[in-house]
């Protein structure tokens, strides 16, 4: 069969084909500024397709400023409500990174909640603080509770500060 996208409001729509009802992924981008048309991620999308699924890459603002917002889980549960009524069934949601936080609140209300059978997490953080201090001061905790010092990456912990500015007092 053969591979169609097709761009829309709520995002990018690949698939094999429109007949017949195949399995709908919602693959959600984490954190960048290329956002849903970051080429690895679209190669991840048509990869899935071809391999039988409807998969929809939601375009989500706030992710392509680098700014995560639990709001957020509205647009991905929007995104997962219009899958959802596309392919007739319950979806799987694949997120990615700082989206693993807003799709698991999108999967807990409405109108995500009806549609989303199952999340993929993929790279999400478990301690938000932690993620932050890594981020802005390059510290971190082993195993054994010990500190250990990494000069931090200047990209991800200017893009941090800017992105929540407005949050940090």
């Amino acid at each position: 069969a053969l591979m169609a996208v097709t761009r829309g409001e709520i995002g990018d729509l690949y698939a094999q084909d429109t007949a017949g009802m195949r399995p709908g992924l919602l693959l959600v981008p984490g954190a960048d500024p290329a956002g849903k048309d970051h080429p690895r991620l679209m190669a991840v999308a048509r990869a899935l397709a071809e391999t039988g699924f409807t998969v929809l890459v939601p375009e989500i603002a706030n992710l392509r400023r680098l700014q995560v917002q639990a709001a957020d889980a509205v647009t991905i549960g929007h995104a997962a409500a219009a899958l959802g009524e596309l392919t007739q069934g319950p979806i799987g949601v694949v997120a990615i990174s700082y989206a693993v936080g807003p799709a698991i609140l999108a999967a807990l209300e409405a109108p995500g909640e009806a549609h989303i059978g199952l999340i993929l997490a993929v790279g999400g953080y478990y301690d938000i603080a932690a993620v932050i201090t890594f981020l802005t001061t390059g510290a971190s905790l082993d195993t054994a509770g010990a500190v250990h010092i990494r000069e931090p990456n200047p990209y991800g912990k200017w893009a941090f500060a800017l992105a929540n500015a407005a949050t940090l007092t």
